[in-house]
């Protein structure tokens, strides 16, 4: 599908996968640990791909680690260096790191170390399967036991915030849009409508420094009693990211000028008036398949 001079292609290992039939230009890959990347390159090469835009968490890692050999080639990689995805795919390490930093994030343990009120979860990946929330000691220690490395948090109530942001490779942030999550299923927000990021933005700030992360984040923070609290940190594009681009966030435009060295100063940032709302539902696509 083209717009203006550039062409998105779809790609994924699955040739069934939904993209193949509803994306005029799908491209079928390999899977990620089957490949060597260096063949993997060459593959893009010769389909003409520039650049990468991944958004599951292990292909972020994988991309990350590959990052300068897809440079090389003349393939840019919209992810963060390696050491920013691994501090944000373990949990334990990401309430380490920013604890540290006297960020304000949520505590995270590799034991029960609370009598009631605990979250439980696996210690790495942003995914929320197996997850229990509100439990007491005896409830997370049955939880944790089908999980494969289980961590510990206590459960803080409060709405939760998303804050999707970019920041450029020179350490500017360009733009952030804040979203509440009024529904979540699975997970993902089903419906998020944005809100005044003022009270984030030192926040996320922070975060994003002390991760050094660059392109694009997707922070969850939770609003407690007493100040907002990071959940985490995914360092890709989200689900719902779609409502901060329509919000003014231009992530993607900014990807492929900076990437390619070249100013964005006619892309500046502009908050569009809020509240916006997302409502994520299932479509029907009926069509030929003929044509």
């Amino acid at each position: 599908m083209r717009y203006g001079e550039a062409t998105v292609v779809a790609g994924d290992a699955n040739p069934q996968c939904l993209a193949s039939e509803l994306w005029s230009e799908f491209v079928e890959l390999p899977p990620l640990d089957e490949v060597g990347a260096e063949s993997f390159v060459g593959m893009l090469v010769d389909f003409g791909i520039t650049h990468i835009i991944p958004t599951r968490d292990g292909d972020v890692e994988w991309f990350a680690i590959h990052k300068d050999l897809f440079q090389a080639a003349g393939v840019s990689c919209l992810v963060p260096a390696t050491d920013s995805v691994v501090a944000c795919r373990d949990k334990l390490l990401f309430s380490q790191r920013l604890n540290t930093e006297g960020i304000r994030v949520v505590e995270t343990r590799e034991e029960p170390s609370w009598s009631h009120h605990m979250v439980v979860k696996e210690r790495y990946g942003s995914g929320s399967l197996g997850m229990a929330l509100n439990v007491n000691q005896r409830e997370a220690e049955s939880a944790a036991r089908p999980l494969k490395t289980p961590v510990f948090q206590p459960f803080i109530p409060g709405p939760e915030i998303s804050i999707d942001v970019y920041r450029a490779p020179t350490g500017e942030t360009r733009g952030m849009v804040a979203r509440s999550r009024d529904l979540v299923v699975h997970g993902e927000s089903k419906i998020t409508t944005t809100t005044n990021p003022e009270p984030y933005e030192s926040l996320v700030n922070q975060v994003l420094t002390t991760l050094q992360i660059t392109g694009h984040a997707l922070i969850q923070v939770i609003n407690s009693g007493d100040g907002p609290v990071v959940l985490e940190c995914n360092p890709r594009l989200g689900g719902a990211s779609t409502l901060a681009m329509a919000a003014g966030l231009w992530t993607i435009l900014w990807f492929i000028r900076d990437s390619a060295g070249e100013p964005v100063d006619d892309l500046p940032f502009q908050q569009a008036e809020w509240p916006l709302r997302l409502i994520r539902v299932p479509q029907d696509v009926i069509y030929d398949p003929r044509l």
